[in-house]
C-alpha cells in the first residue's frame, strides 16, 4: 500500500509481487494485489494467463519475503519444508502466492464442539445415510458467482434435509458449503463441475497414504478425534507409494506427518491442479473408539472437482 511495494531495497529477492498503480489527485499511490516467491510466475501474472481477477496495469515488481507475508496477511511456510500454506480465510486460496504449495489451510478453534451430536452422526450414519455412506449433489461450476451460490444454496439445502442433522450442526455445514464451494469454483475455474458431498467415515476410510488423481478436494471434519493427515514431499517414498508399498515404507520420517484439527478447512491438490505445485500426498486418520468399543464415525464436508 506504499510507494516501497513499488521500489524494493531488495533487488536480488526471489519474490514477486503484482502491483496496482494509479493516479490520485497529483501524486501516484501503489496497491499490492498479490505477491509469489517464483520469478517464472512474472510473465503469466502480467499477461492475466493465471487469474481472471488481476489488474490490467498491474506489473510485477520485487520485494523481500518479509513484505510480502505482512502484505499478504498470512503465514508463508517454504514449500521445500511445508506443503501447506495456513490463510485466514479461503477466499485468501486464489491469490497466485498460494500456487507455490500443493495444500491449503484454514484453522478454526472448533475442536470438540459438536461432540455432543455423536449420537446424531451415528443415527444418520444407519438410518439416513446408506449402504453409500455419502450424501451427494453436483452442480455446474458457474463462471458467474452469483449464479453458482445459487444453485450451491439449493443443492446443500437438499443435502441437509436429507441428513437430517441437528440444527446448530446443520447450519454451520451450509455456511461451510457455500463459502468452500465459492472459493474452490473461483480457484479451478477451468472445472466443469463440483460434486457437494456429506460422508460419514468410520472403519471406512482410506488409510494408505496416497495423491489424489483429480484437481483438488476441500474437506472439513465435524466430528472425531482429529482431520486428514498430510506430509512433504520430501518425507515420501514415492517408488513405495506408486507401487503398492506399505505406510511404514512411504513415509520416511513419521515425526514430520502433519494432521489438521477438527473443524479446519483443508483443500488438498491433485495430480491434475493445472498450475502451480500439486499433489498433496496424504490420507485419513485412523479410526478411533468409543470406550466400548463402537467406532467413532467421522462426519465430513467435502467440495471435489474433477
Amino acid at each position: 500500500t506504499s510507494k516501497d511495494a513499488a521500489k524494493p531495497k531488495h533487488k536480488s529477492s526471489n519474490f514477486a509481487a503484482l502491483v496496482h498503480t494509479h493516479r490520485s489527485g497529483s501524486r501516484l499511490q501503489h496497491r499490492m494485489l498479490y505477491a509469489t516467491e517464483s520469478p517464472s510466475w512474472h510473465n503469466a501474472l502480467e499477461q492475466r494467463r493465471c487469474w481472471p481477477t488481476l489488474s490490467w496495469k498491474a506489473r510485477p515488481v520485487a520485494l523481500s519475503r518479509e513484505a510480502a507475508t505482512s502484505a499478504m496477511r498470512f503465514s508463508l511456510p517454504d514449500p521445500n519444508t511445508s506443503p501447506v500454506c495456513v490463510t485466514n480465510l479461503v477466499d485468501d486460496w486464489v491469490k497466485p502466492l498460494c500456487l507455490e504449495y500443493s495444500g491449503l489451510l484454514v484453522k478454526r478453534p472448533f475442536f470438540g464442539k459438536w461432540d455432543a451430536y455423536q449420537p446424531d452422526i451415528d443415527d444418520a450414519h444407519l438410518r439416513r445415510f446408506g449402504k453409500g455412506e455419502s450424501l451427494r449433489m453436483t452442480i455446474v461450476n458457474e463462471r458467474d458467482e452469483v449464479l453458482r451460490l445459487k444453485q450451491l444454496h439449493t443443492s446443500v439445502e437438499q443435502l441437509l434435509s436429507t441428513a437430517g442433522l441437528p440444527d446448530g450442526l446443520s447450519k454451520q455445514i451450509f455456511c461451510d458449503a457455500l463459502s468452500i464451494g465459492k472459493s474452490v469454483g473461483a480457484l479451478c475455474p477451468s472445472a466443469r463441475e463440483l460434486e457437494v458431498k456429506l460422508e460419514i467415515f468410520g472403519e471406512n476410510s482410506c488409510k494408505r497414504w496416497h495423491q489424489d488423481n483429480y484437481m483438488g478436494r476441500a474437506i472439513v471434519s465435524y466430528t472425531g478425534r482429529t482431520g486428514t493427515e498430510y506430509t512433504g514431499d520430501a518425507n515420501v517414498d514415492f517408488w513405495e507409494l506408486r507401487n503398492c508399498g506399505n505406510n511404514q515404507c512411504i513415509i520416511k520420517d513419521e515425526n514430520n506427518i502433519n494432521a489438521v484439527s477438527v473443524g479446519d478447512i483443508l483443500f488438498m491438490k491433485g495430480l491434475k491442479y493445472p498450475v502451480g505445485a500439486n499433489g498433496l500426498v496424504h490420507k485419513s486418520p485412523a479410526a478411533t473408539y468409543h470406550p466400548d468399543g463402537r467406532v467413532v464415525n467421522r462426519l465430513c464436508l467435502k467440495v471435489d472437482v474433477s
